[in-house]
């Protein structure tokens, strides 16, 4: 179905589209949307995002061009996706499949104990991380039952320290895809700072790929396979 698309290098930074990538059966289209691509692949229709509504009249004149919002809700994009190519019966149980894993995962982690301890789920970044507690964060907190700490923003950076001072039950951690992070998770291992955080010292620091955080729907369903992995 997926003929080509944009932001395809960034994509190759997140394990779990690999599989899709590999072959090479879907074109980049460039970080910002090539027209002269998109019209060599003759698509039967476009689907194009906020951002592309200074191009919209070129596209339409390419093939019939849904505009459709960027939403951190994964549920409600893969249902207006699902809209467009008429599979929405497939979204559907996609859907159902995930919020069933949800409730499963959530009764377990209550079981275990699991459910009310305190979790950062962040990237190293800079000198430091960013951490993520927003929106696309509401399985983890709202659902599973991880604690936030106190006044956890939906994004924000935060330091070494302040991870300290916050001192979680749990860290999970992702390297920043992107490169330029001065923090490595080589240096943190040696850190004393680090070493002495309660998750350290209780083998509750998971290193994780950092799709897990983002605001897509496999990224999300593997945040689940990760939670599935912790409390068997």
């Amino acid at each position: 179905v997926v003929a080509g698309v944009v932001g395809y290098k960034s994509l190759q930074n997140f394990p779990v589209y690999e599989p899709f990538l590999k072959d090479g059966a879907i074109v980049d289209l460039g970080d910002a949307a090539n027209l002269e691509t998109i019209t060599a692949l003759d698509p039967d229709v476009i689907i194009a995002w906020e951002d592309d509504e200074k191009i919209y009249d070129q596209l339409s004149r390419i093939a019939t061009t849904i505009m459709l919002p960027q939403s951190e809700n994964w549920q409600d994009t893969i249902g207006k996706v699902a809209e467009v190519i008429g599979e929405e019966a497939k979204a559907e149980r996609y859907i159902a499949d995930y919020n069933d894993k949800l409730q499963k995962l959530a009764a377990k982690m209550d079981e275990t104990g699991m459910k009310g301890k305190t979790a950062i789920f962040m990237m190293t970044w800079g000198k430091g991380f960013n951490y993520y507690g927003g929106l696309r964060m509401v399985p983890y907190y709202d659902k599973l039952g991880f604690s936030k700490f106190k006044d956890m923003q939906d994004w924000g950076e935060i330091s070494l320290e302040g991870v300290a001072a916050v001192n979680p039950d749990y860290i999970f951690l992702g390297e920043d895809f992107t490169g330029t992070a001065e923090l490595t998770l080589k240096e943190l291992e040696s850190n004393s700072v680090w070493n002495n955080l309660n998750a350290v010292k209780n083998n509750h620091l998971y290193v994780v790929d950092t799709e897990i955080v983002g605001p897509l729907a496999m990224g999300q369903t593997k945040g689940l396979d990760v939670i599935e992995g912790l409390i068997k």
